[in-house]
């Protein structure tokens, strides 16, 4: 899928050119989370995934950009709610309009969270993010992903710790894919697709992830979401292009 270029121009007069072009380590999970607070936390005309009667799914995942257009680097800590468009009781259709709805997304600069903001609508706030990787003794290059690298990912809001995740690393293979990201951008729904292509290994949850929610209004929030069991993981190092988006119809 091919999508044209563009340039935005921010409220400070810079200009972003479109697709956003970046490279990133990332690393997160996917959780269990109870279906009703998730239907609340959502707008109208998306739906929450189902992952059993009762039960939805939140990814929380921390990024690392070393790269990010003409942007100095930067972390952030997602947090997604898997969604759809179109469903049969919370069960995708094949052109369901498959995403991930974006309810909070701190980063430590604060040029980052105006482009996210005023490009996307992305709910970027700034706050202390560190992402890390424990990458085990190799002779091979410290950029390569390994399944035995443990990842962690820690969230400070006004000094005090909200989260900390911890993920164990899984055997990478390359994948290439297009995600759609959705926002509320401009009063109206906003979706954006994001290219994604590089080595990310991906495995189940149980025994291999650890989320530690601290104090804070995104703790809060995640906690309010019935946040629960690990059902997945996944983690590796990324080229993006982030496309320019457009609203829902």
């Amino acid at each position: 899928m091919t999508f044209p270029d563009h340039t935005a121009t921010l409220s400070t007069g810079r200009r972003v050119a479109l697709p956003l072009r970046c490279q990133a380590s990332l690393a997160g999970a996917l959780f269990a989370a109870d279906w009703q607070s998730l239907r609340r936390a959502v707008p109208d005309d998306l739906t929450p995934v189902r992952f059993g009667a009762r039960t939805g799914g939140v990814v929380v995942a921390g990024v690392s950009y070393s790269k990010a257009g003409d942007f100095e680097p930067y972390d952030e800590l997602a947090v997604i709610v898997p969604v759809a468009r179109r469903t049969v009781g919370g069960v995708p259709l094949l052109d369901g309009g498959l995403g991930g709805y974006v309810l909070a997304l701190p980063v430590t600069t604060e040029e980052s969270r105006r482009m996210g903001r005023e490009i996307w609508g992305y709910p970027k706030t700034v706050a202390d993010v560190e992402v890390r990787r424990d990458a085990a003794a190799s002779t091979e290059s410290s950029t390569q992903v390994k399944a035995s690298d443990t990842w962690h990912v820690e969230l400070r809001e006004d000094g005090e710790r909200a989260l900390t995740l911890s993920v164990r690393g899984a055997k990478p293979h390359t994948r290439e894919t297009t995600l759609d990201s959705y926002t509320r951008h401009e009063g109206r729904l906003w979706r954006t697709p994001v290219e994604i292509l590089g080595p990310v290994g991906v495995g189940v949850g149980r025994g291999k992830v650890s989320l530690d929610v601290g104090t804070g209004r995104l703790a809060s929030r995640i906690t309010r979401l019935g946040v629960g069991r690990p059902l997945g993981r996944f983690a590796g190092r990324i080229r993006a292009r982030v496309q320019a988006g457009s609203a829902v119809d």
